[in-house]
């Protein structure tokens, strides 16, 4: 025994086609057996109202209320009873995303919460489903439509191949005997700048007492030669010079003893 209804959704109708599951909180009851254009003059739409087979003793029901399964008649009221009273309390047929890749769906009479008051309609050749609107899945249905759309419009052979070629390239170069030498020697390079870096602070540490001891000397000279003005002069003069010589000792030494890759890149801006 088999039960029709109709029912016309509101939007588009993309994925439904004749065979779409029909379900019952999940459960398949049914399928769509027709789907039909109609041009309604009143006004001026297009619909496309679709007729679900339902299969009611798919729905176990006890007693009296049972649904009889050789009496196409007695089974066409008794389901038209209970959907009466599954419509009051909540039932609306709704278009869902039945497999989102490839865009199919599925009518799924499901329960909404607080929905407008409604009733089975009495329609010809078929009682009509009151309706509910899709599910947000629709738009994600559309969307990874969309990128599956766009996916194949992407040239993925030349990509995948260009991408190979690069790896290849790229692990050519970093196992090649000419990197590892250059790693090699720039290792050796920057471990001799950091040595040199370190004489010469070694060395500069004797040569900037002898240049303070020197700068001392003058001053104790010039206290002598107070009433000679020119000696003075010339005296204070190169006293000046050992004092900066000896800064700039000092400067160079604690530099490349923090920064010895400026042997090679030269002086960093932290250090300017």
């Amino acid at each position: 025994v088999r039960v029709f209804y109709r029912v016309s959704f509101p939007g588009p109708l993309h994925g439904l086609a004749i065979g779409t599951p029909v379900e019952l909180r999940g459960i398949p009851i049914g399928r769509v057996s027709a789907l039909r254009l109609e041009y309604d003059p009143a006004s001026d739409e297009i619909r496309v109202p679709a007729t679900l087979e339902i299969a009611p003793h798919r729905i176990a029901m006890e007693g009296e209320a049972a649904i009889p399964r050789d009496d196409q008649k007695a089974a066409t009221e008794a389901t038209n009873r209970l959907f009466e009273r599954l419509i009051a309390k909540g039932m609306r047929a709704r278009l869902a995303p039945d497999n989102l890749l490839i865009g199919s769906r599925v009518v799924d009479l499901e329960f909404i919460e607080n929905a407008e008051p409604a009733q089975l309609g009495q329609a010809e050749p078929y009682p009509e489903l009151p309706t509910a609107p899709s599910t947000g899945l629709d738009d994600i249905a559309r969307s990874a439509s969309t990128f599956l759309d766009q996916l194949a419009s992407l040239p993925l052979a030349e990509l995948i191949g260009g991408m190979r070629d690069m790896v290849k390239h790229a692990d050519a170069v970093v196992g090649s005997p000419e990197l590892k030498r250059s790693v090699k020697q720039l290792d050796r390079t920057l471990a001799d700048a950091g040595q040199f870096a370190r004489d010469i602070r070694t060395q500069a540490t004797p040569l900037l007492a002898k240049l303070n001891s020197a700068a001392d000397q003058l001053g104790s000279t010039l206290a002598l030669l107070g009433n000679d003005p020119r000696s003075s002069t010339d005296l204070a003069r190169t006293m000046s010079e050992l004092k900066d010589a000896a800064r700039s000792v000092r400067v160079l030494a604690d530099m490349l003893e923090r920064h010895p890759e400026a042997l090679l890149r030269g002086r960093p801006d932290s250090a300017k």
